[in-house]
C-alpha cells in the first residue's frame, strides 16, 4: 500500500515489530514498516519525527514507540536503544533508554517503565508542592499497602505513596501528593 505523507510516497509494510523504520536503499519509493497498530495518523507523527531524528550518513535507522497504560490513559513512549537514562517525561511523551536486545513488548519491562514514570512523575510533583507550599519533605518512598494512598511520618517528615496509585488519575495523584504535603505543612 503507498502513503503520503508530508509531500513523500512511501510503500507501506505491516510489521510484528513494535516502532518504524524506513528503508531508503529501496527502489525511488522508501519503503515504511509500521506495526500493524499504528493509524495513519500516529504514522505522519512518527515519520516527521523520525524525519527529524535520522543522521545524514545512516541509510536505515529504527524510532520505536509503544503505548502504555499509566494514570487511566494511553501513554505514548519513545523508545531509544544503547542509551543510559531513566526513564523521563518530554513534551508530553516519555523516553525510555534501554539496550538494543531489550524485548520492549515484554510484560515485565512494560510493568518496570510504568513504575519508574510513575515514582518520577510523583516526585516532579512532590518538589512542586513543596515550593508552593514552602515545606520540605525528608524522603519519598513507594511501596505497596494495602488501604492507604499514602503514609506520613509527621516527626521524620518522611513520605510513603502506595504503589498502586499508578492506577489513578493524574489529577487524583496531584491531589495525594498536595494531600500529603500540606499536612506537612501543618506541622510545627
Amino acid at each position: 500500500m503507498i502513503v503520503n505523507i508530508d509531500n513523500q510516497e512511501y510503500f507501506l509494510v505491516r510489521s510484528d515489530n513494535q516502532g518504524i523504520r524506513i528503508d531508503y536503499d529501496a527502489n525511488n519509493t522508501p519503503i515504511l514498516y509500521a506495526h500493524a497498530l499504528y493509524n495513519l495518523n500516529e504514522l505522519v507523527l512518527l515519520v516527521r519525527q523520525f524525519k527529524k531524528k535520522k543522521s545524514n550518513n545512516s541509510k536505515s535507522a529504527i524510532l520505536e514507540f509503544i503505548y502504555i497504560e499509566l494514570f487511566q490513559e494511553k501513554q505514548p513512549v519513545k523508545i531509544i536503544r544503547n542509551g543510559t537514562q531513566k526513564p523521563f517525561f518530554k513534551n508530553n511523551i516519555a523516553v525510555v533508554c534501554t539496550s538494543s536486545r531489550t524485548n520492549i513488548s515484554h510484560i515485565n519491562f512494560i510493568q518496570k517503565i510504568r513504575e519508574q514514570l510513575f515514582e518520577q512523575f510523583i516526585l516532579g510533583k512532590v518538589s512542586y508542592w513543596e515550593d508552593k507550599l514552602k515545606v520540605m519533605s525528608n524522603q519519598i518512598t513507594f511501596r505497596l499497602m494495602k488501604s492507604n494512598s499514602y503514609h506520613l511520618n509527621k516527626t521524620t517528615k518522611n513520605i510513603t505513596f502506595n504503589k498502586t496509585n499508578i492506577d489513578l488519575s493524574i489529577k487524583e495523584n496531584d491531589d495525594l501528593v498536595f494531600k500529603a504535603l500540606s499536612s506537612l505543612s501543618n506541622i510545627k
